[in-house]
């Protein structure tokens, strides 16, 4: 994503960071059917496969991505390896033809903030596979090794026997491990994980991702614990040996912190700088530079006053014609009339689409308004000396709206998939919104902009 502006790096731990979408499936093949029964959730197994496929490929990541070396080794007699670059994203993609599975993985390289770091997994075939800390840890566990260290030797030495019996103990390793960690992995959203076929992993501080952004684990003398980062609290451990045994301690886990998806911001702009207090402006032309990676959400039909809306001191105002985002330097340009004149202070609302790579430090100064023309008459004869836009506030809605549910809703309801006894779910009832606050509803009423978020925030609910 070499686009993205320089202000989107990644830096571990602080949230903000270039994140990408990895996308690459691929199909089942029998060889891998000793992992269905056991695994469940999001994927069935440490790897998949088609019939003619000889690749490995998939994210090393841990919380941000690995850079460095993807090294396997094969069950042949005697081993054969091949090593491929990981990618600055995390992605890899290593050809093991003519090699024979079980394929014993490693990636060794550094985060994006220099920290050493080498890490294992496993893949019964060919096709997408992870390498990751729980891949890390199941791999370990299953081995009946006491840390990572010791996992090293068999990747080193190992055969197809050993290479079988390790295939085979992953499974009940993994339901071990998503029965113990089961209220952590609900927290983000990943209730019956499988790391090794996660997919697709994104950069995006959300599931996997997230977890793997807030938690530290570490292994030693047979043991596993997982940190809560920010607090430096232990939160559970367990033998590895037994994982769906552990000690949790429920009041030290992590908190997942919301990001907004794509689709749903809302910038805000102002106007300021005007000859003399009291001064009007009735036509304003300016010109918008948008980060690269965000975009105006500029739907057919009547676009203006969907994606361009008169507020504030621009109530009454008409946006025309319809805002245009140039392709080549991603600049929207906008054009107001109004026959009672703006004054100072927030005249507009634009909507827009801002991907994942951007959301966890996108704001409002990274737009910048340019080349902006003021009138006082709205025939562009009297042009005003001075008058400048400003972007003052960017917001999601989807975090808006859950505000709106924590401190109005959750009292009374819940966001479960049934409704429980007294307090009904909203779960996939966003279009009861506008009816249900059209009068005041149990003593609150909402504005316009303030149902919307709502629905945004139950929307997104509804769709995880």
């Amino acid at each position: 994503m070499a686009a993205f502006p320089l202000f989107l790096k990644r830096v571990l731990p602080i949230k903000g960071a270039p994140m990408r979408k990895i996308s690459k499936p691929m199909l089942c093949s029998s060889l891998i059917a000793l992992f269905l029964s056991a695994c469940g959730g999001s994927g069935s197994s440490p790897a998949t496969t088609s019939a003619t496929s000889s690749v490995l490929q998939g994210v090393a990541a841990s919380g941000n991505p690995l850079s460095g070396t993807l090294s396997v080794s094969d069950c042949s007699f005697p081993n054969r390896s091949t090593n491929a670059t990981i990618n600055q994203d995390g992605t890899f993609s290593v050809s093991v033809a003519g090699m024979s599975p079980p394929y014993f993985i490693r990636a060794s390289g550094t985060t994006s903030t220099g920290t050493p770091l080498t890490l294992y997994s496993l893949a019964s075939a060919t096709g997408m596979i992870n390498v990751n800390p729980l891949t890390n840890l199941l791999v370990v566990a299953a081995a009946g090794e006491a840390d990572s260290s010791g996992f090293a030797s068999i990747y080193a030495n190992h055969n197809l026997s050993s290479g079988q019996s390790l295939v085979a103990a992953l499974p009940r390793a993994i339901s071990a491990m998503q029965a113990g960690l089961q209220p952590l992995f609900s927290l983000y959203g990943i209730a019956g994980l499988n790391p090794f076929s996660y997919h697709p992993y994104q950069f995006n501080y959300q599931g996997l991702d997230g977890l793997f952004e807030d938690v530290v684990f570490t292994l030693s003398s047979r043991t596993t614990t997982l940190s809560n980062k920010s607090t430096g609290t232990d939160f559970y451990s367990a033998q590895l040996g037994n994982l769906g045994n552990g000690v949790l301690q429920s009041a030290s886990l992590p908190t997942p912190t919301q990001y907004p998806k794509p689709g749903n911001a809302r910038l805000t702009l102002q106007l300021s700088g005007l000859p003399a207090p009291g001064t009007v402006v009735k036509r304003l032309k300016t010109t918008i530079q948008f980060p690269l990676g965000v975009a105006f959400n500029n739907h057919s039909g009547a676009a203006a006053v969907n994606t361009a809306i008169p507020s504030g001191g621009g109530l009454g105002a008409i946006v025309y014609p319809s805002p245009a985002l140039s392709s080549t330097n991603n600049q929207l340009s906008l054009e107001l009339s109004s026959l009672n004149g703006i004054g100072a202070g927030e005249f507009l609302t634009l909507r827009c689409i801002v991907t994942y790579a951007q959301l966890s430090n996108i704001k409002a100064s990274d737009f910048s308004a340019t080349q902006t023309l003021v009138y006082g008459d709205i025939y562009k004869q009297q042009k005003l000396k001075s008058g400048t836009v400003t972007l003052t506030n960017l917001v999601f809605p989807v975090v808006e709206g859950n505000t709106l549910y924590t401190d109005l809703c959750a009292t009374c309801h819940t966001l479960s998939s049934t409704d429980t006894v007294g307090k009904p779910t909203l779960l996939n009832k966003a279009g009861l919104i506008p009816a249900t606050f059209a009068t005041v509803h149990h003593n609150t009423a909402l504005t316009q902009q303030q149902m919307e978020d709502m629905q945004a925030f139950l929307t997104d609910q509804s769709q995880k």
